[in-house]
């Protein structure tokens, strides 16, 4: 039940990576494509299938800036019994980090609606 809240927030945090991806990929013939590159490089570098400290560290603090990489690591820190109060700086890091991927998905989707209205392809959009 502890771990809900944050599970949450791990799901709420890659919706805000897929509103972007899909943004920047809406006009593309391969825009699948892409999207299902970055989710295997985002399962590689995020901690989902081994830990974040086996990465080199140039790579590790690229995970960091991915959606999931600290909420997975809060998420599992609570599983085992560690306070809330221990865990916050990564929920907030992760709060952080999906704010700024909503605020960009935002930003390239309203982008590109006002160019797909100004060239009269709505349609294709």
């Amino acid at each position: 039940a502890m771990a809900l809240p944050i599970l949450l927030l791990i799901i709420l945090t890659i919706f805000g990576m897929g509103l972007l991806i899909g943004s920047l990929t809406l006009p593309l013939r391969f825009g699948t494509l892409v999207s299902n590159a970055v989710a295997y490089v985002m399962m590689i570098i995020s901690g989902v299938n081994f830990p974040v400290a086996a990465l080199p560290p140039w790579l590790a603090t690229l995970g960091r800036l991915l959606p999931v990489t600290n909420g997975l690591q809060a998420l599992r820190a609570v599983v085992d019994g560690v306070a809330y109060s221990q865990v916050w700086p990564l929920i907030a890091r992760e709060l952080m980090i999906g704010a700024v991927y909503y605020a960009l998905g935002y930003l390239v989707f309203e982008a590109r609606l006002r160019a797909a209205r100004r060239k009269g392809t709505i349609e294709l959009f």
